[in-house]
């Protein structure tokens, strides 16, 4: 084995050889380096889609949301609370009811409508890490909107927006006019998800329910987990032990439109990791036959001093190993690099009614490394073997003689 590593050294270090040599070496390295790059940063901004997505769902919606059919309010269950921790168990983190209305929003001669969401003061919605300019407080029916029902309309803290509402707006008349409220705006939040930030307002629970003029009237519960496994046998309990007029369903049948993009945007990943594994393959193939080519005397020799076919064979795997453990090391460096420059500086931006977030998502995940790392090398020993057993081949005067 000591011979093998002389040999190899002898090979890699050898500055004799032909200039062209040294270029196949480094395109094939940089071919290597560059489809290991570009298939981690793909699975690291997949993986940064999902979880970012699934963060800013479930800061304004929780895990699991109960409502009523068609959108009517329920009544205030005193047995609710039972229900639910006999299906969710130890499961369960926190629930607090919520109560929705559309209405409409105007300051100056703009009009905008919205849903105004009443929650309670303790809450289990993360609204304190999206607010982005003043603070989310209630006092009063103070409102938090939106970034953009705040841009398009020009809100900024502290300004008394008016809001427009009724219980019957297919029966407007002289006898049942709108309501109409001049409300403070103390907070507002951005979440990154256009159809929240140009949607929502919050405001306390009771401050809705005057609206409707119904204290015990709510339009459902926003329900969180400790943990995400077994969320969907956790709604068809519920779904089971509540019944009608209750509808339970989790964020990823509220949101399935967008959790399904994910999926689909993961399905190509296997057909560009062999792609890019294919590639490798020839990259090292092409390297490794050009190296044998300079190398036919060199062959004769060893062979013709008693060397060993399965000698060749190993000297010139691990010759092609080790062009592709630069590859690979430098892929992955690339890739990090990348991935920091992205997570530090957001120099890449989404247009968020698209993408739903404003800013391509970012997580480096050491398990994507190190499975496109093992694939591409199990590549390279596989792809190295083959030229190697050809050269192991060779006619030993031919290889002598070779010029």
């Amino acid at each position: 084995m000591k011979i093998i590593l002389f040999l190899l050294n002898k090979i890699i270090a050898d500055k004799s050889s032909n200039a062209a040599f040294s270029v196949v070496s480094l395109i094939s390295i940089t071919g290597i380096a560059l489809g290991v790059a570009v298939l981690i940063i793909s699975l690291t901004i997949l993986d940064g889609f999902e979880r970012i997505i699934e963060e800013k769902v479930t800061n304004l919606n929780s895990h699991i949301i109960v409502s009523g059919f068609g959108g009517r309010d329920l009544p205030l269950e005193s047995n609710f609370d039972d229900i639910l921790y006999d299906a969710a168990d130890t499961n369960l983190s926190s629930f607090s009811p919520f109560l929705s209305r559309f209405v409409l929003i105007s300051k100056g001669n703009k009009t905008k409508g919205a849903t105004l969401t009443g929650i309670q003061e303790k809450n289990n919605l993360n609204l304190e890490k999206l607010v982005i300019a003043g603070s989310v407080d209630f006092h009063n029916g103070s409102l938090i909107l939106g970034k953009i029902i705040a841009d398009n309309l020009n809100i900024n803290i502290g300004d008394s927006i008016i809001v427009i509402f009724s219980n019957q707006p297919d029966k407007l008349s002289f006898l049942n006019p709108p309501q109409i409220y001049k409300q403070k705006v103390a907070g507002i939040f951005e979440s990154g998800m256009a159809q929240y930030d140009e949607v929502f307002i919050y405001t306390d629970l009771s401050f809705v329910q005057n609206l409707i003029n119904d204290k015990h009237s709510i339009s459902g519960f926003n329900i969180r987990l400790n943990s995400l496994a077994g969320i969907e046998e956790i709604v068809s309990q519920l779904q089971q032990k509540l019944s009608y007029p209750y509808y339970a369903r989790s964020i990823f049948t509220e949101h399935k439109n967008i959790f399904t993009w994910i999926e689909l945007q993961k399905k190509p990943i296997p057909i560009v990791l062999g792609l890019i594994t294919l590639v490798a393959v020839f990259n090292i193939i092409g390297t490794l036959l050009m190296i044998i080519l300079e190398r036919t005397k060199f062959i004769g020799i060893i062979r013709s001093l008693g060397g060993k076919r399965r000698d060749l064979i190993l000297l010139f795997t691990l010759n092609g190993v080790y062009l592709s453990s630069i590859g690979i090391i430098l892929g992955n460096l690339l890739a990090l690099i990348l991935s920091l420059i992205q997570l530090h500086f957001d120099l890449i931006t989404l247009p968020s009614t698209i993408y739903f977030i404003s800013k391509v998502p970012i997580i480096i995940d050491p398990l994507n490394y190190l499975i496109v790392s093992l694939t591409a090398f199990a590549a390279a020993v596989t792809a190295s073997f083959i030229p190697s057993f050809i050269a192991s081949r060779f006619n030993i005067i031919n290889a002598v003689r070779f010029e």
